[in-house]
């Protein structure tokens, strides 16, 4: 589905959503910016306009940061780059690697890197390392000029570095694989606070991954992992990594935690982290904050919420979950409206049905004809019509109602969790 698709489908089913559906709040992970006042500004600009390089690498990075201006941000920093500010060198090749405030040049942008690494600048290493590792401007792929920058910046103790190198470590990239190596220096790094670091941490203690000198196999069939790795990813998400939101997301709306307490609890916790992970744009968690929604957790307080919870449903139906477009229909069908039509619901099951390879949605979009809208939020209502092609229909519909011990369906039986946790 293209972009104009996309936009399309957003405004015909825009008018099914309340007008407070999402209501989300702006959240920094970074704390909140000293303000600037315009002397301060000012005499910034005078002293590097005298050759200041301190001077105008501090006021790139007010531009950047707190005026998110990153053109002006762009030319301060090349003006300071080029006095010999070896931070100042790596913040343009930075930009302009991802096309911040100046056009978009691998080759420009490694040329610069090199520039402040050969002043000991070792995030302009970690950043050469990285171009090297995935292939990026004229050095191209080449694992052993990575491996070294990525050493030698770890050797200074920089945390991007220790994960660099520890990351080649786990996949044996110009290296012997080495788990407990690769291991030590994720480590390493996600002591000092490297979120990446710590992310990875706790996907490798959740899926067993880590090395038997760090956890017995008798800890790990007392699922010891499991508190390791909720400890490490909270880490990572406090941070505001995305990644770590979902797979948080995850722990609690299975029940998994060791340190949670109550399912009532976790129930909470994962609606918190469903929802934080969903407003980064993270797909499977817009789906299972959407099934949360769609009936409500009780036990935790959380009311069901038909309008939220198909617009989070709609975006992760947009981003390749079939169940989610699926529900969608599903909310739709059962609505007490006369503004849904047979065609939207046709569109929402057929892109269910395409997508699945199970088919999933084909039962209703076959007896659509047949839909009249009941007064409530009925399941026999709709299993009876589903029942009409018995082939595809009840197969799904008795999953669904029976995924959670015979309670309402909330989508929890596939698609949206992410396997961790084993």
């Amino acid at each position: 589905l293209g972009r104009a698709g996309y936009l399309t489908r957003m405004r015909r089913f825009s008018r099914f959503l309340t007008r407070k559906t999402l209501s989300i709040e702006p959240r920094c992970g970074f704390g909140t910016a000293t303000s600037s006042n315009s002397n301060e500004i000012q005499d910034l600009k005078e002293r590097c306009d005298k050759g200041d390089a301190d001077a105008g690498y501090a006021l790139a990075k007010i531009y950047k940061g707190e005026k998110k201006d990153f053109k002006r941000a762009a030319e301060y920093f090349l003006i300071s780059g080029k006095m010999g500010h070896s931070k100042a060198m790596t913040e343009i090749g930075s930009m302009c690697l991802i096309g911040y405030g100046m056009e978009k040049n691998a080759e420009l942008a490694y040329s610069w890197f090199q520039k402040a690494a050969s002043k000991g600048e070792s995030e302009a290493q970690v950043r050469m390392a990285e171009m090297h590792r995935k292939g990026i401007g004229d050095g191209g792929l080449d694992y052993m000029k990575a491996y070294n920058l990525f050493s030698k910046a770890a050797k200074e103790g920089n945390p991007r570095g220790q994960f660099g190198l520890g990351d080649m470590y786990l996949r044996g990239q110009h290296v012997r694989q080495d788990v407990a190596k690769g291991y030590e220096m994720i480590q390493k790094a996600a002591e000092q606070g490297f979120a990446d670091a710590q992310f990875t941490l706790g996907v490798l203690f959740a899926t067993k991954a880590i090395p038997t000198t760090v956890l017995t196999e008798a800890q790990i069939d007392k699922r010891i992992h499991v508190a390791h790795a909720e400890f490490w990813l909270k880490l990572a998400g406090d941070q505001q990594h995305r990644d770590a939101l979902g797979r948080l997301s995850e722990l609690y709306n299975r029940a998994l935690s060791p340190t949670a307490g109550s399912p009532e609890n976790q129930a909470h916790l994962a609606f918190k982290y469903s929802r934080l992970a969903a407003e980064t744009g993270l797909a499977s968690a817009q789906r299972d904050l959407g099934f949360i929604l769609l009936n409500g957790r009780e036990e935790a307080g959380i009311e069901a919420d038909a309008p939220k919870s198909m617009s989070w449903l709609f975006y992760a139906s947009q981003q390749g979950y079939p169940d989610a477009a699926f529900a969608v229909g599903y909310i739709m069908s059962i609505a007490p409206t006369a503004d849904v039509h047979s065609k939207q619901l046709r569109e929402m099951f057929d892109q269910a049905t395409t997508e699945s390879k199970d088919g999933l949605g084909l039962g209703f979009t076959l007896c659509l004809d047949e839909l009249s809208p009941p007064p409530a939020f009925n399941h026999t209502r709709v299993r009876a019509l589903l029942l009409q092609d018995p082939s595809n229909a009840k197969k799904w519909l008795d999953q669904f109602q029976n995924a959670n011990s015979g309670k309402p369906w909330d989508g929890g039986l596939h698609g949206g969790l992410n396997g961790l946790f084993a």
